[in-house]
């Protein structure tokens, strides 16, 4: 047959390996929607797991900073929240609880109350005004309960001063438990 038709048989033979070619270079539409669609299906797995890690980043890294207000209000007036003295948590004998770091005499926004003023040497605030929720005014964690400080929180056994987020179960002060988000500040 090729002899009786030689260029029949060779423009079939090149369409064939130009099909090849072309098929060897790329993918088909079903390849790419198979693909993209399962792409789309790890997202939609991963982003609330994502979003959680994020919002509990955010909340270490904001009680990092609440750590350091602590040591320069403590360097400044030579107190913590509430009055506490920071050198001498164990002899106050006190346990001392405050659920919301906005109030009155906790001196890391403000000089209200008693304990904190300018002649005392309250040189703040010691945290910005913009981490202030501008709906209420308090300081809140991602999940809008308000960071605290608990004097006596038991870790393993032991008793420390912590600030702290309730974390995503949004139980606060007294209520110690796994998802609790705190950073140790000072030892009983």
């Amino acid at each position: 047959m090729s002899a009786d038709m030689p260029g029949m048989v060779e423009r079939v033979e090149g369409k064939e390996s130009r099909l090849r070619r072309d098929a060897a270079k790329g993918f088909t539409q079903i390849e790419l929607a198979v693909v993209i669609a399962v792409l789309l299906a790890m997202v939609a797995f991963m982003t609330p797991t994502y979003l959680k890690y994020l919002k509990r980043s955010r909340a270490v890294l904001t009680l990092a900073s609440v750590k350091d207000a602590l040591g320069a209000l403590s360097k400044d007036t030579g107190r913590w929240p509430g009055g506490a003295d920071p050198k001498h948590l164990s002899a106050s004998g006190r346990a001392l609880e405050l659920a919301d770091l906005t109030a009155p005499d906790t001196g890391l926004f403000n000089d209200r109350g008693e304990v904190f003023s300018r002649e005392r040497g309250w040189k703040g605030p010691y945290l910005p005004l913009s981490s202030l929720d501008p709906g209420t005014g308090k300081f809140l964690d991602p999940w809008g309960t308000p960071y605290f400080m608990d004097y006596s929180y038991n870790v393993n056994g032991k008793l420390f001063a912590v600030v702290g987020s309730a974390g995503p179960d949004r139980k606060g002060v007294n209520a110690s438990d796994r998802d609790n988000i705190f950073v140790v500040v000072g030892d009983r």
